[in-house]
């Protein structure tokens, strides 16, 4: 095997890109001095540089641009699995990376793409429509996931659409859900146990009941699915596992005396 001595430090290494970084004007097509004593001296001059590439760039646009495009054009796969690998190693720095950007630019993002959806509704209303038509299986495979892993996610989403459907309230949030849990000790509100718990309107949606935190608690599928449509005070009192002090603490929780509703702000 050639070997190639770094004119730099003086070391001598196999004359191959592992330690040597390429030069089409060299004699052996590599560079002088070693990739070791480059990233010394990169490191060690690290502002010269960055001002004289920017001043390089600045004094020859077309240039560095005709010569990027062509790069990309040459090396398409080699950026394109580079940028992968660069994304696999940073995952949690990105994401917190763009949630910080997103917090102190949430104003002028929304409009911006506002703006991008106003002047380009007709061609993205016709790409959407294109693209769900083309990937039904895709599409219809993926929500399915998604319901599976967000379950309450999927909940609030659906009873948000109910009751927007018949022109009612629809405020409640995931954070709030978590709470009336907590509020219940993770338990039904009416029989007490500990089960899967399932969001249940207290005065029911088809006799006016909001989708808001001052009318949902937690209920297993065995109670929410007897009580139904009914009301509270004509359903509640005649259940097996009725209890008087599960009663006052529910109608304490959602501000009710006597039959009337004192609504709070969670």
């Amino acid at each position: 095997m050639k070997t190639k001595v770094c004119s730099k430090c003086g070391v001598e290494y196999p004359a191959t890109t592992k330690y040597f970084r390429k030069d089409k004007a060299g004699k052996d097509g590599l560079r002088a001095n070693c990739k070791t004593c480059e990233a010394l001296y990169q490191q060690e001059n690290k502002e010269r540089i960055a001002e004289y590439r920017k001043q390089y760039r600045q004094e020859n646009k077309e240039y560095v641009a005709e010569s990027d495009k062509q790069y990309r054009k040459e090396n398409k796969e080699h950026i394109a699995e580079r940028a992968k690998q660069y994304h696999k190693d940073n995952k949690e720095y990105r994401l917190e990376y763009h949630k910080q950007h997103y917090q102190e630019n949430k104003e002028r993002i929304a409009e911006h793409h506002n703006q991008h959806y106003q002047d380009n509704k007709e061609h993205l209303l016709e790409y959407h429509k294109r693209y769900r038509q083309d990937n039904k299986e895709y599409i219809s495979e993926r929500q399915k996931k998604y319901q599976q892993e967000n379950p309450e996610k999927h909940a609030i989403k659906s009873q948000r659409r109910r009751a927007r459907e018949k022109e009612f309230d629809s405020t409640l949030t995931l954070e709030q859900w978590k709470k009336i849990k907590e509020n219940f000790n993770h338990k039904c509100a009416y029989c007490g146990k500990e089960k899967k718990l399932q969001q249940e309107h207290y005065l029911p949606l088809s006799k006016g009941g909001e989708y808001t935190h001052n009318n949902i608690v937690p209920a297993c599928g065995s109670c929410n699915s007897s009580k139904g449509a009914k009301l509270f005070h004509e359903w509640y009192p005649k259940q097996k596992h009725y209890s008087k002090a599960r009663e006052k603490h529910l109608l304490q929780y959602l501000g009710y005396i006597g039959e009337r509703q004192q609504l709070s702000i969670l």
